[in-house]
């Protein structure tokens, strides 16, 4: 009767092990699905903080773009009126005052990291670089070439922010 008693108590326990390995193996199953769900999600969460981090400095870049170009003719019309200054006129102090301006504003856009597109005279014409205001047609010009420029064009982080305008030479046809 013992015997009986205690193979009772073992297929019992046996069958209350059983139970509880079922339980056990529900846990890890639904562990790894819990897991896996969080690394994807992680994984998505990282995505999106990319996409968000890429997305705002497009945005920076764009408003610093819009900023310069909004400079751009001021710094214009003080170059170009500093073309005709004479040397009595760089002497008065308002003239010198604007100059200090000017200056200020260069800095500015070194700082917004605007630089000249370096353009001289007898350069190749490049529509990426030039747009082309004026042209003159001459025999002596054997490809399409800078002859003046009219307004000086600028770079934004190694981009064209503003071609430069100019006059070009053309051969004649």
């Amino acid at each position: 009767m013992a015997d009986e008693k205690n193979n009772k108590i073992n297929e019992d326990e046996i069958k209350e092990l059983e139970e509880i390995k079922k339980e056990l193996d529900l846990c890890k199953k639904e562990k790894e699905e819990y897991l896996e769900g969080w690394k994807r999600e992680r994984a998505n969460f990282e995505n999106f903080r990319k996409d968000e981090e890429k997305r705002f400095l497009e945005f920076a870049n764009n408003a610093r773009k819009k900023f310069a170009l909004k400079l751009l003719p001021i710094l214009d019309n003080l170059e170009f009126s500093e073309k005709y200054l004479t040397e009595d006129d760089k002497k008065n102090n308002t003239i010198k005052g604007f100059m200090e301006v000017k200056k200020q504003i260069e800095q500015l856009m070194k700082e917004l990291g605007v630089e000249e597109i370096n353009v001289k005279e007898g350069d190749k014409f490049s529509e990426y670089l030039h747009e082309a205001i004026e042209k003159k047609q001459s025999e002596d010009y054997k490809e399409i070439v800078v002859i003046e420029v009219l307004q000086k064009g600028y770079y934004i982080n190694k981009e064209v922010l503003r071609p430069a305008k100019v006059k070009v030479g053309i051969p004649k046809q």
